[in-house]
């Protein structure tokens, strides 16, 4: 039994997957799992070798053997998940091998085509080389007819029908790999979520607890005018913006250039901004440590902030953005929202 048939156009979406993206994310999942797993141990010498007797011991041990309970359900659901993540990033890479050979192959059909002439009518340039294959073999239309009426192919016909099925094998093998495993990524990602514990609070008042004890009381309003009180890679506390120059920014552009001003300089794209492939691949090489730096600060991965900045960077010179910001700045009144 002959294996099926696709075409490029089926597939082409896997050139923008990414697997190492998709194993990043199980990576993320996988160090919950084990984050929690850390956490039972210590759970469990609280709850069983905890030796006293009270009113309230009855309720401390319940409580604590049903926080473990939680925490054993949210450890299999993200390791689950993870677990899910990890085979479906194995079989894009698997998918996209196919991918590859799929093109090789057609690259070679549409070498083998271009020795019998280039194609006439615009349905015909404008198709893939399997379809332009398709289209050479079978008359299909009457101005196909007439483009192909000195058009001799039975001397590569053997050598095209073979790279023909080919390539429409490997996509059909990257299709399939890639379907199938999307499938079954999604139905364990559903059964993951539905490991994970359903916190419900009923109809019992909220307390805040905050309020309620005078130490977190103090440890909040100590964290409150204390500038280094932050989490790692959250930037600088809301509300606390040391002076950056004597501009009137606001607290964002002025967090943001406190941020640069370590940095090095920035590789200059003011007259002649990227527009190419090569163009981007060299300004992020260039700015590299910047990105770095955002990424640290933004706690995400370094080569996420290259990414967006791949999409983001290039579009008209910054001349034009100082010509309109001066048009709007002749033009508005002392208020300042009349833009």
């Amino acid at each position: 039994m002959s294996r099926g048939i696709s075409h490029r156009k089926d597939v082409e979406f896997l050139e923008d997957c990414n697997p190492p993206l998709v194993e990043r994310n199980a990576d993320e999942f996988k160090r919950l799992h084990d984050m929690l797993v850390a956490v039972d141990p210590s759970a469990e010498r609280a709850e069983k070798h905890t030796q006293w007797k009270s009113e309230g011991s009855q309720h401390y041990e319940a409580r604590l053997s049903e926080g473990r309970k939680l925490i054993a359900q949210l450890a299999e659901g993200y390791d689950k998940a993870s677990s899910a993540l990890r085979s479906y990033a194995f079989a894009l890479e698997v998918a996209k091998a196919h991918y590859s050979n799929g093109r090789a192959n057609e690259q070679l059909l549409a070498d083998l085509i271009h020795t019998k002439g280039t194609a006439i009518t615009r349905d015909a340039q404008e198709a893939e080389p399997m379809g332009q294959w398709e289209d050479m073999r079978a008359t299909t239309g009457v101005m196909d007819f007439f483009a192909e009426l000195t058009m001799d192919v039975d001397d590569i016909r053997e050598d095209a029908n073979r790279l023909h099925d080919a390539a429409g094998g490997d996509f059909h093998l990257a299709k399939t790999t890639e379907h199938e495993a999307r499938e079954i990524c999604v139905h364990e990602l559903k059964q993951a979520y539905d490991l994970l514990p359903d916190f419900r609070m009923g109809f019992v008042q909220r307390v805040d607890v905050v309020p309620a004890i005078s130490e977190l009381r103090r440890e909040a309003a100590e964290a409150s005018t204390n500038p280094l009180m932050r989490l790692p890679g959250s930037g600088p506390k809301q509300g606390y913006y040391p002076t950056a120059g004597d501009d009137i920014v606001s607290p964002t552009l002025r967090d943001i250039r406190l941020q640069v001003a370590n940095l090095p300089g920035a590789e200059a794209s003011y007259w002649n901004p990227p527009s190419t492939a090569q163009d981007r691949a060299d300004w992020i090489a260039a700015n590299k440590e910047i990105i770095k730096a955002a990424a640290r600060n933004a706690g995400l991965p370094p080569d996420m902030v290259a990414g967006i900045a791949w999409q983001e960077v290039g579009g008209q010179p910054a001349i034009l953005d100082d010509m309109t910001d001066t048009i709007r700045e002749q033009g508005l009144s002392p208020e300042p929202d009349r833009s």
